[in-house]
């Protein structure tokens, strides 16, 4: 199923060195070979580890046994959520970076761009799930790159101090409910299911 909060990729404003990059959308740099370490003293940046982890998606299995789909989806959500840091390297970026990130979210609508070319871009609040779920994939973004050996596991776990949006305690919107199926559906499903 699709996420809560879809968007398209944003090319956000990079250094210099990463300017061309940025000029296209994530799906594209899927297909790049995997970058080098970054030169930076300070280690490799978001940007460089965001293009290692597309390309160990798009190469694996996703993991949480979920289709490579739904994790590339979720991947590109939540690397450009973190478009404002993509040139900060990933040493430098902490808990108070995930919550200016969240916080964002916050105040950022969803923009659904329509396949047909006459329609208007419509825009709509972020759910208070989708937003966690964002914060979430970031955090295992950030996991991939303690597999990279390029974050420390310490670095990673401490994103988890950053809570998760409440019901109630918040600006974003809660999700649509989810309605039981009537028995009705039920009943007239269960004799075209093949016996167990």
């Amino acid at each position: 199923p699709r996420d809560r909060d879809a968007e398209q990729p944003s090319s956000p404003a990079l250094p210099p060195a990463s300017e061309a990059a940025a000029r296209e959308p994530v799906a594209v740099h899927a297909a790049a070979p995997a970058p080098a370490a970054s030169a930076d003293p300070n280690g490799i940046t978001i940007h460089e580890l965001a293009l290692l982890w597309i390309d160990h998606i798009e190469k694996n299995k996703c993991a949480r046994g979920k289709d490579r789909t739904s994790c590339y989806y979720r991947a590109r959500q939540a690397i450009n959520a973190l478009e404002d840091f993509w040139s900060l390297p990933v040493s430098q970026f902490g808990t108070r970076s995930l919550l200016a990130v969240q916080s964002k979210l916050e105040r950022t609508p969803v923009v659904s761009r329509p396949k047909d070319p006459d329609k208007k871009p419509k825009s709509r609040p972020r759910t208070r799930q989708g937003i966690n779920d964002i914060v979430s994939e970031i955090r295992a973004f950030f996991k991939f790159g303690v597999l990279m050996e390029v974050v420390s596991p310490p670095h990673a776990d401490s994103l988890r101090a950053v809570p998760p949006l409440v019901k109630r305690q918040t600006r974003a919107p809660e999700g649509n409910k989810k309605k039981p199926v009537a028995d009705e559906t039920v009943n007239a499903t269960l004799p075209h299911l093949p016996h167990v």
